[in-house]
């Protein structure tokens, strides 16, 4: 699942994790986050990539518990622009799986779902 804004980042991402052979859903939240969450409740999903692009820093906080007590399984990775140091280690106590800086260079996405997606595999 992919949290962000979905005609210009979601739609990039969307498509180059589909061109690496994933199965993408691509979420819109510029306020509850919840609600996003609320209308894939029932799905399962082993990845979820949030992004400031639909959620601004401090909402990101907040959501992060809520995506690991819906999806205990699924690795998380954080895409922002949005870099002081007390934010992302907020969000690694938090235990997010990842954090790439906005904007992402396609390589490194690739590389880090890849790897996090074969230790859910494992």
């Amino acid at each position: 699942m992919v949290i962000a804004e979905k005609d210009v980042i979601g739609a990039c991402l969307a498509e180059v994790l589909r061109e690496h052979g994933l199965d993408v859903t691509v979420v819109e939240s510029f306020g509850e986050p919840s609600a996003a969450l609320h209308d894939v409740a029932r799905e399962a999903f082993d990845l979820v990539i949030v992004t400031n692009t639909s959620l601004p820093p401090p909402r990101i906080q907040s959501v992060v518990p809520d995506i690991k007590a819906r999806y205990p399984h699924a690795r998380i990775i954080v895409l922002s622009g949005y870099l002081p140091d007390d934010f992302v280690a907020d969000l690694l106590q938090k235990e997010i799986n990842g954090f790439l800086s906005l904007p992402y260079e396609q390589v490194s996405l690739l590389k880090k779902v890849d790897g996090l997606l074969s230790i859910s595999a494992a």
